[in-house]
């Protein structure tokens, strides 16, 4: 038995070598494939690996099937849907008195500056609560993650850090324990640092990723929310561990049930919450980080799916080119004896080989592909910085080599006309087009074409859909707007008369330089985090729930909004903080659908009282925000933003940080400037999801041209070479070059013809089998996608039914008769 491995091991490796010293006689060919498949195989593994991380690998948490975080949703009297987020009290009385975790902990996702330390960086934290560090399986490598001594209203100033934050923050100083860092008026003790190897569950966005985790006293709430139960905010809330015999069902009611009657007796008597209710929804980790990601990943996948057989559809051109240049020496082998599983061991043999140097590209390749997603799509895709060449991908990576390199051997072998091979022997290589038939390599024409025009209408419209999203004229300068927002820190700070007066200051100073035109006292228009206001309209009493900004009377101006009925704010109406607002249109519609809203009035709090009311004065127009799908209503009220600033430049102008540090240090050396980026930036963090798009779209379209065309060049220029005798003799006895090309075009065009016919029935099959997903993508602007496909695909046939030609047209016709002796 030994002896018979031991043999068929020599036979394999003798095997191998003279395949091996049969390639490196070509090249070409050689490179032809490895090159091919090589990118083929490294993008497929890439996005493999990558639906793999996202859609099947287990989250890195203990019990994570049973890990999840609740949402409170509130729903008016006719049971509709307004908002979500816990209020603050509520929160905290759940967390305290719950039953459905076995192990909870509150958590609230925010921003702070360090402004004691070197530029005063800005950092995502997290206030939590003791348990958070287990239910994430945090560990440390210094320290210690937070204990009781941290729990609910212990007021402990401590903080734990990211590995991150200690290696560039910190410079990884082996002395961090016990070391402070300082921010919101408050000092706090390093107690600990986390492992370089701890994943952080991203359930507030991709995009977030906690530096610096401090006790959850310390939250930035104010004391006023703190006591409000009909508040409610985005960013905090509960996560929890569901004990094994409790579903997410009876969970989701006892929930429901505690935390509903809960708030129903504190906001009793309040006649605006009448017939309200409340609901908690518990979402697990995973399809929280998840989300709604898997259409993407598996259209994803379809994309280098359809790639790859592209580039399958080339390797088998070009083995047959490979045949037909050894069919001599194969038909030998036949004659002497060689069956046709000794023809598969051997053209295996040079598969593997060729398969196994292009997946050391392919991996190469997947391995720069992870490294670009993690730079640049981490904020956009879920668990990107998991990516790695790990055992999935290498598993998946000698599969691939395997099965491929059986198919194309299987294929060649089913293609080869073994009963004709020893009547080659004898008949001097005529009937070599025999071998591969002409309908055989029609049915490869017609597979590339309908291939590359699916996968290039489908792509250059997906790009199409994403460049008109970056390019909606939103109306506003941004190239020269900044935003500005400052902080003031300070051990004991001065009341909040004189913080107001010194902001008022600051934004005199401001507008007195030369290279600022005006300064407007408003967050920015591209902020998406909007508090929801509660308004009842006085008049038919039926309430709103409205994204609701202050705004002084140059924010509209700057924001672009256009003024659609009524007047704007004046200045006088702002410093004095009249009780006058301004609705966008689509709150206008759904107060008065069919009359003016103008001098109606929108009252605050519980019930509808005329001293809360506030009348609509003015009318504008929707604020489309970048890569924003629903348009929310909207209210703005006159009033300046207390710390935050809009500031123009003047044309042609640019503004430091520097600079404006130096003029608010003059008035006090409280200011702080927290964040200042120009509106540009923030436009563009809001589309980086549609620049992603557009890279990949246009990179598979590429791909897919280039692919085709070295295809459908590598078919018809087999098809030509088959044919040179013929063509030769038509060049003989007086043909033209145009009457060659005619020839070639009438053998090709029904193919090319069909290919783009069934595309098209395929493309208008898939917009009616999935009009409602794709039905904001089906309107008249596709004709032009679609003749652009059309011409694109055209010309890359032509090109292939022309260049393998030029050879035999350009010479005397003695050379193609020369050429198929």
């Amino acid at each position: 038995m030994n002896k018979f491995y031991f043999r068929a091991f020599n036979q394999f490796i003798y095997v191998l070598t003279r395949a091996f010293i049969s390639l490196k006689q070509k090249p070409g060919f050689v490179f032809s494939i490895v090159s091919t498949m090589g990118v083929t195989l490294g993008a497929l593994l890439c996005v493999l690996t990558l639906a793999y991380v996202m859609l099947i690998k287990p989250l890195p948490y203990p019990d994570q099937e049973r890990l999840f975080m609740a949402e409170q949703i509130q729903f008016d009297q006719s049971n509709k849907q307004n908002v979500k987020g816990f209020n603050y009290p509520g929160l905290v009385d759940f967390y305290q008195n719950q039953s459905i975790f076995s192990s909870a902990s509150l958590v609230d996702y925010s921003e702070s500056s360090l402004i004691h330390h070197d530029n005063a960086p800005i950092i995502n934290s997290s206030f939590v609560t003791p348990e958070w560090f287990v239910l994430s399986d945090a560990k440390i490598i210094k320290g210690r993650v937070f204990e009781s001594t941290e729990a609910l209203d212990t007021f402990n100033p401590v903080a734990v850090i990211s590995y991150k934050t200690w290696l560039k923050l910190f410079s990884k100083d082996e002395d961090i324990i016990g070391k402070s860092v300082y921010t919101r008026n408050q000092n706090y003790t390093i107690v600990g640092v986390l492992d370089k190897n701890f994943i952080e569950p991203k359930l507030n966005g991709n995009d977030f990723e906690t530096s610096i985790w401090f006790p959850w006293d310390y939250n930035a709430t104010s004391e006023n929310s703190r006591k409000t139960w009909w508040g409610r905010s985005h960013k905090r809330t509960i996560i929890g561990k569901l004990p094994e015999a409790k579903s997410v069902v009876q969970a989701e009611i006892s929930a429901t049930e505690y935390i509903n009657e809960t708030w129903q007796g504190h906001i009793a008597g309040e006649s605006f919450f009448a017939g309200w209710q409340m609901k908690i929804k518990l979402t697990s980790f995973y399809q929280r980080i998840i989300g709604d990601i898997a259409f993407s990943i598996f259209t994803l996948i379809a994309g280098t799916v359809c790639l790859t057989l592209i580039a399958c559809l080339n390797i088998i051109n070009l083995l047959l080119a490979r045949f037909t240049e050894r069919q001599q020496q194969t038909a030998i082998h036949a004659a002497l004896g060689a069956r046709k599983s000794n023809l598969l061991v051997q053209i295996f043999s040079e598969n593997i080989l060729l398969f196994s140097l292009s997946l050391l590209i392919a991996l190469c390749l997947s391995s720069f592909g992870f490294r670009v997603l993690k730079q640049y799509v981490s904020s956009f895709l879920p668990r990107v910085n998991e990516l790695n060449l790990d055992v999935f991908t290498w598993s998946t990576a000698i599969i691939l080599g395997v099965l491929f390199s059986l198919f194309f051997s299987i294929i060649l072998l089913r293609t080869i006309k073994y009963k004709n091979l020893i009547g080659l022997l004898t008949s001097s290589n005529k009937g070599v087009s025999s071998s591969v038939t002409q309908a055989k390599r029609k049915k490869f024409v017609f597979g590339q074409i309908v291939i590359a025009f699916i996968l290039t209408f489908l792509s250059t419209t997906t790009a199409w859909q994403a460049i008109k999203v970056i390019t909606y004229d939103d109306g506003i300068n941004s190239d020269r707007l900044l935003s500005l927002e400052i902080r003031m820190e300070a051990d004991v700070l001065p009341s909040r008369k004189e913080m107001h007066e010194l902001v008022v200051q600051a934004k005199l100073a401001l507008e007195k330089l030369p290279e600022i035109k005006a300064v407007s006292r408003s967050n920015s228009p591209f902020l998406t985090n909007l508090n929801t206001w509660s308004l009842t309209e006085l008049t038919t009493l039926s309430q709103v729930q409205p994204q609701g900004k202050n705004v002084d009377e140059k924010y509209f101006s700057m924001s672009g909004q256009r003024l659609i009925e009524g007047r704007f704010f004046t200045r006088e109406q702002v410093k004095a903080k009249e009780k006058v607002m301004i609705v966008n249109q689509t709150l206008a519609s759904i107060l008065f659908a069919n009359e003016s809203v103008i001098g109606q009035k929108l009252s605050f709090g519980t019930s509808a009282q005329e001293e809360y009311a506030f009348t609509i004065i003015g009318i504008v127009s929707d604020h489309h925000i970048a890569g924003q799908k629903i348009m929310p209503p909207r209210v703005y009220r006159p009033n300046n933003s207390f710390l935050s600033m809009m500031v123009e430049t003047v044309e042609g102008q640019s503004l430091s940080r520097k600079v404006i540090e130096e003029i608010l240090g003059d008035l006090s050396p409280i200011f702080k400037v927290y964040r200042l980026e120009s509106l540009t930036k923030q436009k563009s963090n809001l589309l980086i999801g549609q620049y992603i798009t557009i890279t990949v779209s246009i990179t598979l379209v590429c791909f897919t041209i280039i692919l085709g065309a070295i295809g459908l060049y590598g078919i018809l220029s087999y098809s030509t070479q088959m044919r040179r005798f013929e063509i030769g003799t038509h060049l003989a006895i007086g043909a033209k070059r145009i009457d060659m090309i005619k020839l070639i075009l009438k053998d090709n065009i029904y193919s090319i013809l069909l290919a783009i016919a069934t595309s098209s029935v395929i493309l208008i099959i898939l917009s009616i089998s999935f009009k409602e997903t794709i039905n904001s993508y089906i309107h008249w602007q596709l004709l032009p996608i679609f003749l652009l496909t059309l011409v694109l695909i055209s010309a890359i046939s032509l090109f292939a039914c022309y260049w393998p030609l030029r050879k035999l047209i350009n010479h005397p016709p003695v050379y193609a008769l020369k050429m198929s002796e």
